[in-house]
Order: C-alpha cells, then structure tokens, then sequence
C-alpha cells in the first residue's frame, strides 16, 4: 500500500542518512500533493539539501491524484558511464 511504501521509505532514509544533515528535511518520502506543492516542495529540497546530495523527484499520477516520489542519493553512490 502507498502507507507501507512511505513508512518503508522513511525508515530507509533514517538508515541511510542517520547523522546527516539532511535528516532534518525528511527529503526521502511519498508525498501526495498537487503539481504546485509539488514544485515548491521541490525548490525547497534542493535550496536546502546538502551539497553531497542528489535530490530527485518524479510526478505519478494516479487516477486520485497527484503522487510525489523522492529519492535521494549520496553523491558518492552515483555511478557514471
């Protein structure tokens, strides 16, 4: 269910960024918004993310609404060709 799925990915955040100070912003997360939240929220994820920090987010929309994914990678995790 979508409420499994965000208390999954919020524990996965605190194992991951446990100690970091991009706790605080509880980025990691399933947010139900509309577009407009969901782009605030965006500026908002990356004018304050930490530099070593990717921040992504994808719009899926559902036929109840609007369904915000984020995700968050390390920098140092980031693979490249």
């Amino acid at each position: 269910s979508a409420a499994a799925k965000k208390q999954y990915a919020e524990r996965d955040m605190r194992d991951a960024f446990a100690g970091s100070r991009v706790l605080k912003l509880k980025l990691l997360g399933w947010y139900d918004c509309d577009p407009g939240d969901g782009a605030k929220l965006y500026d908002s994820l990356v004018g304050n993310s930490a530099d070593d920090v990717i921040v992504r987010v994808r719009y899926i929309w559902s036929g109840d609404g609007t369904f915000t994914e984020l995700e968050l990678w390390p920098r140092a995790d980031l693979r490249t060709a």
